[in-house]
């Protein structure tokens, strides 16, 4: 400074109970410098009181390191509110103070100017201080993407209203977009989050200003609704909102349809909590999803049940794995003519504690839904490889072991491809004894990325088959590129192949094809002789089912295994019941 006495010139600020530095003379690369937001933690009473009387003030002397100094305190006072809104503070050498604190006022237009321009400065600063804080308070209670509420605020939101809501009922509507996984899937995820933010739009138009809307992550949303009639209220609110939903998008030139189900529930009194009222509206809104898209489903006493069925089903699933309670059943493929077994398909059996044994249809559902459907999936792949493995150090020959693929192993193409190698490579089973089955409609929604993966495990020599063929509405051009062994023709039509001309018209087109492809054909659900008989007439080679034998444990394959062929079914529960007596009879006797 032009002032020789003079240590330092700062100008502070006040923030609540906080002094905090504006500006300080100090050089930025002095230890002593104080950055503008720093608190001033050493603040005096005379300091404070200069804010709370707007006088100026002395103080010190003060003895330290480099001498004693006396501060004086200038007040900088808003001329329309006569508050102080800073403090321009100086420290002068204790020798002569009084003079030296006269020189400053001399300077009173410099210093005044130096204020007011510091003021300007830090006033933009402090703006910018506070839109930015304002920001991080706005990010954290809404959506980044579309600007709805967060779930963490929807929910305080509604356990306030639940508490007050006096004689207006209240309702939660749960959303959820039907077919959003295709559109980020096929269009990418940059449509999609331009799709969300266009329902979000949708939504705020339909709904009133007192309702709340919030996005819960992916593609949910959620409403809070009070209205006296609030049951029909919502009610009447979530067909709008399907109805506009449903209406069609135009999105980066694209025309895209969605659509969403809607699951609501009601609260019944002030006690109700936010987080029960609002899992009730997703149980609803599940049983919603259950119809066909784009429906409504208020929640019941009865949904409730059967979730909880549902949790204490994933829990018993879950122990099952555990607990060792999977295991599999092998049903014999055959070769018509001959009754040569040319093969078995794996069937997973789950051992239930209460209920018995459950066939696969009464528990791959659960498994899809609560995600252990993978590792059902692997541990059937590496039991059904394990079994072969064994089979075959027992001289048993074998031809090929089927195992059915879920459509969601399928999907991961990368995965699969890695499960099915593991398995192998951990039991010894050579490639060429495994066949996977994939269901047509797995086939007809494959990737560019599945069908290389289909083709480096065909490499392997690993077989592939279509399940239930002629099902679903494969084209026959893909039939043609896809690199599959045998074609499962579906048992709908073996099961009126004698009953329906145009049953059996199919299946003798589909045996055709099959051969001119170079598959092999195989007839499923083969009940009857009749069946046995019109399937012959098709030329069908190969079938499987009950008529041959029904799905049999590890024990009771084994020996038609080693024998190699089956009779037709009276004659095999003939044999199989007699080695249960001779067994039963042998321990009765022991």
């Amino acid at each position: 400074m032009a002032i020789s006495d003079s240590r330092f010139a700062y100008l502070m600020t006040r923030r609540n109970d906080e002094i905090l530095f504006l500006a300080d003379a100090e050089p930025t690369n002095s230890k002593d410098y104080s950055p503008p937001g720093q608190v001033y933690y050493e603040a005096t009473d005379v300091l404070r009181g200069v804010f709370l009387t707007g006088q100026p003030a002395v103080e010190g002397p003060v003895a330290d390191r480099w001498g004693a100094w006396v501060s004086g305190f200038a007040p900088i006072v808003d001329s329309q509110t006569g508050d102080v809104v800073a403090i321009f503070g100086f420290d002068v050498s204790a020798r002569n103070w009084n003079a030296t604190i006269a020189r400053f006022r001399l300077l009173g237009i410099g210093i005044s100017t130096l204020v007011t321009a510091v003021v300007l400065l830090f006033g933009l600063f402090g703006f910018k201080q506070h839109r930015h804080a304002a920001k991080v308070r706005y990010a954290a209670r809404h959506d980044p993407l579309t600007g709805l509420v967060n779930r963490r605020v929807f929910a305080e939101e509604l356990q306030q209203r639940i508490s007050g809501h006096g004689s207006k009922g209240l309702a939660v509507l749960y959303l959820d977009l039907d077919h959003f996984k295709d559109v980020n899937d096929t269009l990418g995820h940059a449509t999609g989050d331009e799709l969300l933010c266009a329902v979000a739009g949708r939504l705020n138009n339909h709904v009133r200003r007192s309702d709340c809307v919030g996005r819960f992550g992916g593609d949910e949303f959620a409403i809070i609704v009070e209205a006296t009639n609030v049951s029909v209220e919502a009610e009447k609110l979530a067909g709008r909102l399907i109805a506009a939903l449903r209406e069609p998008y135009e999105i980066n030139g694209n025309q895209i349809r969605s659509g969403a189900s809607i699951g609501i529930a009601l609260c019944k009194s002030s006690n109700d909590a936010a987080e029960r009222l609002m899992s009730y509206a997703d149980i609803a809104l599940y049983q919603a999803k259950k119809d066909v898209g784009g429906s409504c489903k208020l929640f019941t006493d009865a949904m409730d049940i059967e979730i909880r069925e549902r949790v204490s089903s994933n829990t018993e699933l879950r122990d099952a794995l555990d607990r060792g309670e999977l295991f599999l059943e092998y049903q014999p493929q055959v070769d018509i003519e001959s009754r040569r077994i040319t093969g078995v398909e794996a069937l997973v059996r789950w051992r239930h504690r209460e209920r018995g044994i459950l066939e696969a249809a009464q528990f791959v559902p659960l498994a899809e839904r609560t995600g252990l459907l993978l590792l059902i999936d692997r541990w059937v792949l590496r039991e059904a490889c394990r079994q072969g493995r064994e089979w075959l150090d027992a001289g048993i020959s074998i031809d090929r072991i089927a195992v059915n693929i879920s459509a969601l192993h399928f999907k991961r193409a990368r995965e699969l491809e890695r499960d099915v190698l593991s398995a192998l490579s951990e039991t010894g089973f050579p490639p060429k004894h495994l066949e996977l089955e994939l269901t047509e409609t797995g086939v007809i929604a494959a990737s560019c990325e599945q069908d290389g993966v289909l083709a480096q495990l065909r490499q392997q020599g690993i077989r592939l088959s279509i399940d239930d063929f002629g099902t679903g509405y494969c084209s026959l051009d893909y039939l043609r590129r896809y690199p599959a062994d045998r074609v499962k023709i579906a048992r709908a039509f073996i099961e009126k192949i004698g009953s329906d001309p145009g049953s059996a018209t199919i299946v003798k087109a589909i045996t055709s094809l099959a051969f001119q492809l170079g598959m092999v054909p195989i007839a499923e659900g083969m009940e009857t002789a009749d069946q046995l008989e019109k399937v012959s007439e098709c030329f069908c080679p190969e079938g499987q089912g009950l008529y041959f034998a029904k799905p049999l444990g590890r024990s009771a394959i084994t020996p038609l295994l080693r024998q190699g062929t089956v009779a037709d079914a009276r004659t095999a529960d003939r044999q199989l019941r007699g080695r249960r007596l001779a067994v039963v009879g042998g321990n009765t006797s022991s």
